[in-house]
């Protein structure tokens, strides 16, 4: 039918016009591997998890992946161009890295399957391609008899009161550092001996931050006896450990690691993370 035919021809020039226009604009192609990994970011990421999270992933795709497969089909991406990609990753020192980047692509390649850009996934291909990155943990005293040491010092740490308080509270809480600094008078019930962390300051998925329900920790009755002794003195503000140049900020990460290096723990030996290795394995 040549009317037919006529629009089938249109319709292929107009496809090429586009397409031409894409490329102009040094947009990707529908179908290729940046395309595909944006429309994942944009409809599947970044409603699930964190600001921070989602930005991470962007960072590393745009970095890592897109120069090297983006404009290659999605269907295209074989397991042999994957570990080229990754090999490269880990060839500068970022062996941690390398796999992340591997993660990225198989969630981007499943999300290809289920758009249709693509047949499989070829990442479980390479499940034993790159050697395991070596676990660092945070330092920290597991020797009963040290942990002794470290308790009884901090007990008689003579700087500031509250700096004093948020490393007794680390090691009676078990909570993260940043959540022990972030400490506010309003989350906690002195009577009931209860801290609750709301949950948008837990990490937790983006859903579980806006309706999950808020952490709560139990305070032993030393711990509450430490905040009742603190609450004077920086009760009249929400934080519970103010900065001392601004008290609407906490104090940070350095001031708790630099006290235990005044008591002689070196950064080898314990840090403010080091607490929770602490109560985990004690």
């Amino acid at each position: 039918d040549p009317s037919e035919d006529r629009k089938s021809s249109k319709a292929d020039q107009q496809r090429q016009r586009e397409t031409q226009a894409l490329i102009d604009a040094g947009a990707p192609l529908p179908g290729s591997f940046e395309a595909v990994a944006r429309d994942w970011l944009h409809l599947v990421h970044e409603p699930k998890v964190s600001a921070r999270y989602a930005l991470r992933s962007r960072i590393q795709l745009e970095r890592d992946v897109f120069p090297h497969i983006g404009r290659r089909p999605a269907r295209e991406v074989d397991a042999p161009t994957v570990l080229d990609l990754v090999r490269k990753v880990a060839a500068r020192d970022a062996l941690d890295t390398a796999h992340r980047v591997k993660q990225t692509i198989g969630l981007v390649m499943r999300h290809a399957i289920a758009t249709g850009h693509a047949d499989r996934d070829p990442t479980p291909d390479l499940r034993n391609a790159l050697p395991q990155p070596i676990t660092r943990h945070f330092p920290a005293i597991l020797d009963p008899v040290r942990v002794g040491e470290l308790l009884r010092a901090v007990d008689a740490y003579t700087g500031q009161p509250g700096t004093r308080a948020a490393l007794q509270l680390a090691a009676l809480t078990f909570q993260r550092p940043g959540n022990v600094r972030a400490m506010q008078w309003a989350h906690l019930d002195l009577d009931g001996a209860t801290w609750s962390i709301p949950a948008a300051e837990m990490k937790r998925s983006k859903q579980d931050k806006e309706t999950g329900a808020p952490h709560l920790v139990p305070l032993a009755t030393q711990a509450v006896d430490i905040l009742r002794e603190l609450q004077p003195l920086t009760g009249s503000g929400p934080l519970v450990f103010p900065g001392l140049r601004s008290r609407a900020r906490p104090i940070s990460d350095v001031t708790l690691n630099a006290a235990l290096r005044r008591l002689g723990f070196g950064p080898d030996e314990m840090t403010g993370h080091g607490f929770r290795a602490m109560a985990r394995t004690v």
